[in-house]
């Protein structure tokens, strides 16, 4: 039997193999995903109450261990002033929006530009509230 027989002979059970294959792994990942993507679709999913730590040991500028905290809104900021009502006028309310340089995803909190930008109004307002709505890519 040549090589082009066999080939034509086992085709359509490797084909059949592969797009098997692809739908059971596309079942599996629909029940289990263990990639995380902040953004699904139309929607961006905003992780919330999490704190993450990344490891640097390849930017000598940067801090070995980055810690970043989630709020319960899904921003990087501490969380919202007891009673705050946005609408009240009662309170100045920040929201920083912006791409990578607002996220700033390799500086630990307390270090990136909207944190440097809250400390400035806490030393001016007193009932003042910077939140860091900044998201990379």
């Amino acid at each position: 039997m040549t090589f082009l027989k066999r080939l034509a002979k086992n085709l359509p059970a490797m084909l059949f193999g592969l797009v098997l294959s692809a739908m059971i792994i596309e079942v599996v990942l629909r029940l289990y995903n263990p990639f995380e993507f902040r953004v699904r679709g139309d929607k961006i999913v905003l992780q919330k109450n999490i704190t993450r730590v990344i490891v640097n040991q390849k930017i000598p500028k940067l801090d070995e261990k980055i810690i970043q905290r989630r709020n319960s809104l899904g921003f990087r900021s501490e969380e919202p002033p007891q009673g705050l009502d946005f609408m009240s006028g009662k309170h100045l309310t920040i929201i920083a929006v912006g791409g990578s340089t607002t996220e700033c995803l390799y500086l630990s909190d307390g270090k990136t530009w909207p944190d440097d930008l809250a400390m400035l109004l806490k030393e001016r307002i007193d009932k003042g509230w910077v939140n860091n709505a900044g998201f990379d890519g």
